[in-house]
């Protein structure tokens, strides 16, 4: 994931968490890699510019990379058992 294509409108960062198979240890060769990108500066953009944003920053990349951003209200506040609350509990954070 290219941090300076993303730091242009995201500034900082609170987490990034890797979920789902990457995390579990059940990936497959092919297999992507999910991450939840955690910071307030997405807190004024829609989520189809979030999407634009961390889609562009890992364009080049392989394995593929599925990234979702979220302030640091919506991931704290997701319900336990919906992905997101999951990533809190069970997901690798890194930053």
């Amino acid at each position: 994931m290219d941090i300076q294509t993303i730091k242009k409108p995201v500034n900082q960062f609170d987490s990034l968490i890797i979920v789902g198979s990457r995390n579990e240890g059940t990936e497959q060769k092919n297999s992507d890699i999910d991450i939840i990108v955690v910071s307030n500066d997405f807190k004024l953009m829609r989520s189809d510019m979030r999407l634009k944003i961390l889609d562009s920053a890992s364009s080049n990349i392989s394995p593929e990379i599925q990234a979702w951003g979220l302030t640091k209200d919506e991931f704290d506040s997701a319900g336990e058992l919906s992905t997101v609350g999951y990533a809190r509990t069970k997901g690798y954070k890194f930053i």
